[in-house]
């Protein structure tokens, strides 16, 4: 039995049978450098350690990567809320109403659906902020933990206006 590790993917099986690994793919029992295993390279044939500069672009591109990731995390967390705040049916009542309070100057559909307004760009600067904290994190673990302030949030949420389809239907059918 042996320790093979892979000399493209740099997987390693720590207890195997070394007549299967014996293709060129894999080191057989090699010195493994002295780090963490994502710095290791293939340097022309001899497992290595990447040097400085290689492993700073590598904790760059895992920095961004965890970033996205996050800023994504961000994004779908607000949009499942309001989701589960508003359904999609009472979204087109209020995009209506946001109508009839522009276009036709309805004050009843104005007085109902910009407190809403309000609210959903409150829940925009939410995640703004979210973002921005996210994009100044320096490392990975702070990248992964960054986002909302969630008593902020919580407190956008407690303001939510006392909205319901039923309301805007009677605005929407005296219109």
């Amino acid at each position: 039995m042996s320790v093979v590790i892979n000399k493209s993917t740099f997987q390693k099986i720590a207890s195997a049978n070394t007549a299967d690994y014996r293709n060129g793919n894999w080191w057989i029992n090699p010195v493994e450098p002295d780090c963490d295993p994502k710095y290791w390279k293939n340097d022309n044939g001899t497992l290595a350690e990447q040097d400085a500069a290689e492993k700073d672009l590598k904790d760059s591109h895992e920095l961004i990567a965890e970033k996205l990731k996050r800023k994504a995390e961000v994004q779908a967390e607000l949009k499942e809320y309001i989701s589960r705040a508003i359904s999609e049916d009472e979204q087109m009542d209020f995009l209506l109403l946001l109508w009839l309070a522009s276009e036709q100057g309805n004050q009843d559909a104005k007085n109902y659906i910009y407190p809403l307004i309000a609210w959903f760009q409150n829940g925009q600067t939410l995640m703004r902020e979210a973002k921005a904290n996210i994009e100044a994190a320096t490392a990975i673990g702070y990248a992964a933990t960054a986002g909302y302030d969630y008593e902020a949030f919580y407190m956008w949420h407690q303001t939510m206006p006392d909205v319901t389809t039923q309301h805007a239907g009677a605005i929407l059918n005296g219109a």
